[in-house]
């Protein structure tokens, strides 16, 4: 299977293209994935850097581009509407033939008051039109973030640890979920919410403390000492979807990664 990423030199392009066994493509403003070495060179806000989208074949687009407010001018609206939106429906209207597409959005786009939320709502509505017209398949997968805890984002691994507390994604579910879409190409758009796993049992939510993470987590005493502990335990959503997507990682992960990495420094 040919599979085109669209934004593949981002952290979840690196690791579709380190764990899937896929044929794929980067399609990116620079070429910083060693996992995909066939790269195309171009700006998706520029259709004439697509134009080999009508000369090559591929037979699904994974759409990861875009602009975050994690990112670096995050509070550039007219950058995200030119990115997020009108960088989606440039991708669309360059495709000659139709294909498969999954749009990687955002939990954001239930919150349209948001300019980020407005702009990745904006792109749904897009990519559903686009199948709708096309009659050819799209996911639009709304997932929490993701940001894995080697990115630069973070100073150091607690502050990854504190986000992750608050209920994210880890990268890898992201990751099994493109796999699903990639595994069970649909004829229609469906959006799903992609979620992590619920590590905390009801008893756990109902005695939420530090102390009793530290009984939970006794391996990694430090690390939880550090926490920045929400006032109640992070809430997933359940999984709804025709693929067969369940979430594999949750907190106990993030302790995982933390061990390992403390392990080897």
């Amino acid at each position: 299977m040919k599979v085109l990423l669209i934004g593949g030199s981002s952290d979840l392009g690196r690791e579709l293209g380190k764990v899937l066994p896929y044929e794929f493509t980067n399609f990116d403003i620079k070429n910083d994935n060693l996992f995909v070495p066939d790269f195309i060179q171009g700006s998706l806000t520029k259709k004439e850097d697509l134009l080999f989208l009508k000369e090559k074949h591929f037979d699904v687009i994974v759409h990861i581009a875009g602009v975050h407010p994690i990112l670096k001018d995050s509070n550039n609206e007219d950058l995200m509407q030119s990115v997020n939106v009108d960088g989606v429906k440039n991708v669309l209207e360059s495709i000659w033939n139709p294909l498969n597409f999954i749009f990687i959005s955002s939990s954001a786009a239930k919150n349209t008051k948001s300019p980020y939320g407005k702009t990745k709502a904006q792109a749904e509505k897009i990519v559903e039109y686009y199948a709708t017209a096309q009659k050819q398949g799209a996911f639009a997968l709304r997932t929490k973030g993701f940001t894995p805890y080697y990115s630069p984002s973070y100073k150091q691994f607690i502050d990854y640890a504190n986000w992750a507390i608050t209920g994210s994604v880890h990268i890898l579910d992201v990751v099994k979920a493109v796999d699903l879409c990639l595994k069970n190409p649909r004829l229609t758009y469906e959006m799903f919410v992609v979620d992590g796993k619920q590590d905390f049992t009801p008893q756990d939510q109902k005695k939420w403390s530090k102390q009793n993470l530290l009984k939970k987590y006794p391996e990694a005493l430090d690390l939880v000492n550090e926490l920045t502990i929400p006032k109640s335990a992070p809430t997933y959503s359940k999984p709804e979807n025709s693929v067969g997507y369940e979430p594999s990682f949750g907190f106990s992960k993030v302790v995982d990664e933390f061990l390992k990495k403390k392990k080897h420094s």
